[in-house]
């Protein structure tokens, strides 16, 4: 009676995994192109005014 829904989830669930996977690789491309330029100027001008206000 449910053999119908299970083939249905084991069709469903590579191609959700599939599209979880193809965002999180635009996302993570997305993360290099931008945030990871911003976040270490952001950590380098942090760590100098830590260093400026330290002496």
């Amino acid at each position: 009676m449910g053999s119908g829904r299970y083939t249905y989830l084991l069709f469903f669930i590579p191609v959700g995994w599939g599209l979880i996977a193809g965002v999180l690789a635009w996302w993570l491309g997305l993360v290099q192109d931008i945030v990871l330029p911003v976040a270490s100027m952001l950590c380098l001008a942090l760590f100098a005014w830590r260093q400026q206000h330290r002496n």
